[in-house]
């Protein structure tokens, strides 16, 4: 599958849902302005693995990611392509874009998303990496396609990694821990696949027959 590189413009705009998903088109590959994602983020190269058959793709750094609804505006693409899908797919990837930006590029470890001390330390520390220009420059590429029976998409980041564990660890009294919480959520709407040594997460949906007439 071949795609065309085209440009998403950096202006620090929101963008909504609607603006989004129009921008979007089968076989475009749109980068934000200034950015140069790594060969391992071609979208021809993510989707190949689960047979896709078209697909959009996007790349986006952390802080532009943040700002925007992408996961709704590409699942929305998805449904106007043809390609309907479970419900909640777009919280799922939702879920796994943020944690593309906020633990893979900006270096934010997770924490207990009920603890309130916590979540202000976490966002103190979100604000600290957006002024980090090393770790601001990082790019998180999403691809989204569709093969004969499923929906897809691949969520990648310039992170680190960490260790996956499937399923993920729960602390005494079967409460998640928090930094299981994002895949949790995917993993209600979706298959998901964690490779690349964390770096890269494929989601896998079922799609959903359209109703004739």
């Amino acid at each position: 599958m071949k795609f065309v590189r085209g440009v998403f413009p950096s202006d620090g705009t929101t963008l909504e849902r609607a603006v989004l998903a129009e921008r979007l088109s089968s076989g475009t590959w749109l980068l934000e302005t200034g950015t140069t994602p790594p060969r391992t983020h071609e979208p021809g190269l993510l989707l190949a693995p689960m047979h896709a058959l078209a697909g959009t793709a996007v790349s986006l750094r952390s802080i532009t990611l943040m700002r925007c609804n992408l996961g709704a505006a590409l699942i929305d693409w998805l449904h106007t392509a043809g390609c309907t899908v479970t419900e909640h797919a777009d919280l799922a990837l939702h879920e796994m874009l943020l944690n593309a930006a906020i633990h893979g590029n900006l270096e934010v470890a997770a924490g207990a998303s009920n603890v309130w001390a916590e979540l202000d330390e976490r966002q103190a520390l979100i604000e600290i990496a957006l002024k980090d220009p090393r770790r601001v420059a990082r790019v998180v590429t999403v691809a989204v396609g569709w093969n004969e029976t499923n929906g897809l998409a691949v969520v990648i980041d310039e992170g680190a990694g960490y260790r996956h564990q499937d399923p993920p660890r729960s602390k005494p009294g079967g409460e998640p821990r928090g930094s299981g919480r994002g895949l949790m959520i995917a993993r209600a709407a979706a298959q998901v696949e964690v490779c690349d040594q964390g770096r890269c997460t494929r989601l896998i949906f079922a799609r959903v027959p359209t109703a004739v007439g």
